[in-house]
């Protein structure tokens, strides 16, 4: 992954992909210091698109890595982009705690810190950072709200996009489940600015 920079760094936030027949979990109300962990979990993803891959009636190849299938990952990047295929190349997780940071090596040499900082309901605020070395190369404030997840997009070569999935799930959150009824169709991929996209 070449070093990140303000032109090839795409962020997508799909953190409040709100839907119907959600489940709601009660929050915890146990004793300071007493409440269970926040798992952060991270998946790096390579995406491919080339215009030519279509089907003979026109319609585009899509392969997706089936476990990419897990909490709803291969679900969001269907709705977000129109890749056609999708590889898992790592999936990192760990538990933490509001306060507490966990680190994750990236492909390509970046690590990223994800430091939970507190809850309310389904709304989970984090604080990330990412770095080259020593050297940071992005820091960001972010709040997934029902069991939402954060797309970081990193243009590697053309046609090849560096995907990184950033979610948490805690007993302590309420959580909302994807409907794989509600992917659109998509056709090819748009051209992605940094943007925030809210609840629906």
């Amino acid at each position: 992954m070449p070093p990140l920079t303000s032109r090839n760094l795409l962020i997508v936030i799909g953190a409040a992909l709100l839907f119907s027949g959600a489940s709601a979990f009660a929050q915890s109300h146990e004793a300071p210091g007493h409440e269970p962990p926040i798992k952060v979990y991270v998946d790096s993803i390579v995406a491919t698109y080339s215009p030519n891959l279509r089907t003979a009636a026109g319609a585009p190849i899509i392969r997706m890595d089936p476990r990419l299938k897990t909490r709803g990952i291969a679900e969001r990047l269907r709705m977000m982009f129109a890749y056609n295929e999708y590889k898992l190349k790592k999936s990192e997780e760990a538990d933490s705690e509001c306060g507490g940071a966990v680190a994750f090596n990236l492909p390509g040499g970046h690590i990223l810190h994800v430091a939970p900082l507190t809850y309310v309901g389904s709304e989970l605020a984090l604080a990330l950072s990412m770095f080259d070395g020593q050297r940071l190369v992005m820091q960001m404030p972010v709040k997934l709200i029902g069991g939402g997840m954060l797309l970081l997009v990193d243009q590697h070569l053309p046609g090849e996009f560096y995907i990184t999935a950033i979610s948490a799930d805690s007993p302590v959150l309420a959580h909302v489940q994807l409907s794989p009824g509600l992917l659109p169709e998509v056709d090819a991929p748009v051209q992605i600015s940094p943007a925030l996209i809210p609840a629906q």
